[in-house]
């Protein structure tokens, strides 16, 4: 989602730039640069994007073997108890 509202931005921000244009070929040079820079940058927070997702899947399936964790420490106790009664 924050890549494409950047990407809206840009959208936005580069049409303005280029619509008032006056400089012909140095300007469109120029431009050239930027459209290659920032297709770079725009790769590079789509593997952002895509990384911090990974992280969060990874982070959830921690959390829930860290529940799962507790829950058998929980039920071996439970047992440990039982088995001290006898």
């Amino acid at each position: 989602v924050r890549v494409m509202e950047r990407r809206l931005e840009w959208s936005a921000s580069s049409g303005g730039d280029g619509g008032g244009g006056g400089g012909g070929g140095v300007i469109g040079a120029g431009g050239a640069g930027r459209v290659e820079s920032m297709d770079e940058s725009q790769d590079i927070q789509v593997e952002i994007v895509e990384k911090e997702a990974v992280i969060n899947t990874l982070s959830s399936q921690v959390e829930e073997q860290r529940q799962l964790r507790l829950q058998d420490a929980k039920k071996v106790e439970a047992k440990a108890a039982k088995i001290k009664e006898w």
